[in-house]
């Protein structure tokens, strides 16, 4: 299976993104500015809506510093495994909305991810001679 990656100009399109913790059987794009109404609390931070009558409790999150999310557009759907998949860059993003049913949103899987980043980045940062002898130095006592 192959796949084809393409970058148009809608990648220069910032997005609002809302991550809700519901099964929504549609995978395109929906009308959310319309009818997803958000209100903002500045004291506490915290954004409140309603989906299908249940009350949600959300908060902004932030994507680290010299990352960007992009949002994957896949044309066709999958029909086989020899199909060749094309993929496009929908738009991108900074932020996005972390939603949480009735209660206050707290760490996830996702938030998780962000703590990686931070892993991999020194994990393929190159080795410097003179702080691996500083270290050796300091933590051989």
């Amino acid at each position: 299976m192959s796949i084809s990656l393409e970058a148009n100009g809608s990648m220069r399109q910032e997005l609002i993104i809302h991550s809700v913790p519901c099964l929504i059987s549609h995978n395109s794009y929906a009308k959310v500015d319309s009818f997803f109404i958000t209100s903002h609390n500045d004291e506490t931070e915290l954004l409140k809506s309603s989906f299908r009558g249940r009350p949600l409790q959300g908060k902004e999150i932030h994507i680290p510093k010299g990352y960007k999310g992009s949002v994957l557009v896949e044309k066709n759907g999958i029909i086989s495994d020899h199909q060749k998949r094309q993929i496009t860059l929908g738009g991108y993003f900074d932020k996005f909305n972390y939603w949480n049913l009735e209660t206050l949103p707290k760490q996830n899987v996702i938030l998780d991810g962000f703590d990686w980043l931070g892993v991999a980045e020194m994990l393929h940062a190159p080795i410097i001679k003179e702080k691996v002898e500083k270290f050796d130095v300091e933590n051989s006592t």
